[in-house]
């Protein structure tokens, strides 16, 4: 854990340095609709980040699959039409995921591969590799992670998204912010300030208290008193 913390800062920055690189890849993905994140193992939430942050700025339709997956409906989805963005550190699913990759390329998708800069991925037809710094296991999903974040970054820009304020997206208010905004409805509907009860039995609770209470402790970080009986 110490050296994954002790390399992140080094890691980062030497990944952010292809800043110039990764804003190339935006002009191959503002004229599309749809988009496809390819990981394995630990690096499949990772491919989620990624396609998730797609759609929230850019606004275009980004999923997210297991590369061993493919065969189960996504590769369906593949043609020359559709950016595959694959990431690849070295690890033990190397060579599965490298498998897998051929299999988009074979059927015309054009691949963008974020992979470790020790593995020797080569850029080629229908394929371009962005070298990110070799780190250790720990310290790779958060590497790579921002790697995705810069793509869709670069992607929301060029197309002329605001970044900073996505559409339909309601933002996280401080919990003062939420309670006057009940208040202020309160008032214009005429209703009781709190909403009705509602039973949180995620929490193991099986009990009913009011929403703001149960808002202003998940927003504190704080476990409700009923949740620790």
């Amino acid at each position: 854990v110490m050296q994954a913390i002790a390399e992140l800062t080094s890691a980062v920055e030497a990944t952010i340095s292809q800043d110039a690189k990764i804003r190339a890849l935006a002009a191959h993905f503002i004229q599309r609709d749809h988009a496809l994140f390819l990981g394995r193992g630990v690096y499949h939430p990772v491919a989620k980040e990624g396609a998730l942050k797609l759609k929230e700025i850019s606004y275009i339709h980004a999923e997210a699959y297991p590369a061993g997956e493919l065969k189960h409906g996504p590769l369906a989805l593949v043609d020359d039409k559709m950016p595959i963005v694959a990431v690849a550190p070295k690890d033990d699913l190397l060579d599965k995921l490298k498998s897998n990759l051929e299999e988009v390329r074979a059927r015309g998708g054009q691949l963008f591969v974020f992979a470790d800069q020790a593995v020797g991925y080569e850029s080629g037809p229908g394929v371009t590799v962005i070298d990110v710094p070799s780190v250790s296991e720990l310290a790779g999903p958060i590497v790579y992670t921002v790697v995705l974040q810069l793509l869709s970054y670069h992607v929301a820009v060029a197309k002329g998204t605001d970044v900073d304020k996505p559409r339909n997206l309601a933002l996280l208010r401080h919990p003062d912010q939420i309670n006057r905004t009940i208040a202020d409805q309160r008032i214009e509907r005429r209703q009781p300030l709190f909403a009705q009860g509602m039973p949180f039995r995620e929490f193991g609770i099986d009990q009913r208290y009011d929403f703001v209470t149960h808002t202003n402790h998940l927003l504190s970080g704080c476990i409700h008193p009923h949740a620790r009986q």
